[in-house]
């Protein structure tokens, strides 16, 4: 135990105690959005579906990194450009569409 405790150093202290804060107040808001109860069971099930598609998609980017990586033992950044190209190209026909109504 003593020979942990030297190998503590400065750095080491401020960055634990950091993390500690960070989990703490994330931890008080929680509970405190808990308490409260702000959101209905519709909203909290909105949240679970929208968060696991999100997270898919996480999911989906890394293994493609993964994969690449695996390959070519080297990280490919081309994948960002995709679904930034799928995002802009998605988003015209909206755009189109609602400045013709402002435009009438």
């Amino acid at each position: 135990m003593l020979k942990r405790l030297k190998n503590i150093d400065f750095l080491g202290l401020v960055l634990w105690f950091i993390r500690a804060s960070i989990i703490a107040v994330v931890i008080w808001g929680s509970v405190a959005t808990i308490i409260q109860n702000p959101y209905t069971t519709r909203n909290w099930i909105d949240f679970i579906v929208f968060g696991i598609a999100q997270g898919s998609m996480y999911a989906l980017i890394a293994i493609g990194y993964s994969l690449v990586y695996g390959v070519l033992f080297m990280i490919n950044f081309a994948h960002g450009e995709f679904f930034y190209v799928r995002n802009t190209h998605s988003d015209c026909p909206y755009r189109r569409t609602f400045e013709r109504i402002r435009v009438s």
